[in-house]
């Protein structure tokens, strides 16, 4: 009986590594096409993902000028100070 249960062990264990190889596949191949349109600039994948790329870039343009403004020594009251 005890060879049956290794047998069994054996092939669940070879099964679940194959079912887990191809997730894996699977999930790197949806990645890689995610990164690619990304890099590429076409369309975001959903909505929500194309609001948030806008949000991240607009927050970094704002980052970037509030920046160049304490570089250059602005002290004008119409800029409201952000962090």
């Amino acid at each position: 009986m005890e060879p049956l249960l290794l047998l069994n062990s054996l092939l669940s264990a070879a099964i679940g590594g194959i079912i887990g190889n191809r997730t894996d596949e699977i999930f790197c191949r949806v990645m890689q096409e995610v990164v690619n349109r990304l890099r590429q600039g076409g369309s975001p994948v959903n909505h929500d993902l194309q609001r948030a790329v806008r949000e991240a870039y607009l927050r970094a343009t704002l980052v970037v000028c509030y920046a160049l403004l304490r570089r250059t020594g602005c002290t004008s009251t119409s800029v409201e100070a952000r962090p």
